[in-house]
């Protein structure tokens, strides 16, 4: 025995079926390429050197899988912009380059004298 469905039921079915799983569903989206760094793939991302990310570990958000710790892109990324610097220069400062004399001894006001050696007798 064969029985057809129609649309309609098709998509009851379905809404009862995501209805029984939204309990076990977190609600929290992830971005495709949101993944899992190790230390390793983490350095490579950050620029940072394997020792830095191991020092500063209790300071990065991260999860601990036994003696090994991942951290996820995302919340890297979130975790850096709290470290954005912005510097803003007006448009209407002009740029000044600096020169410097080539006898920088004598801009300083330093003097060439020689001190003269104390010697006891």
């Amino acid at each position: 025995m064969k029985t057809q469905l129609e649309e309609e039921d098709i998509q009851a079915i379905a809404a009862a079926v995501v209805e029984k799983l939204r309990p076990f569903s977190s609600g929290v989206q992830h971005d495709t390429s949101d993944r899992w760094l190790t230390v390793k793939k983490l350095s490579e991302y950050m620029g940072m050197s394997l020792q830095w990310i191991y020092n500063n570990k209790h300071s990065l958000p991260y999860v601990n899988m036994g003696d090994k710790p991942l951290f996820r892109k995302s919340e890297m990324d979130t975790w850096l912009e709290q470290y954005r610097v912005v510097t803003a220069r007006p448009t209407n400062t002009p740029v000044v380059h600096a020169t410097f004399d080539k006898e920088p001894s004598k801009r300083r006001g330093f003097n060439n004298q020689k001190r003269k050696a104390v010697t006891s007798s």
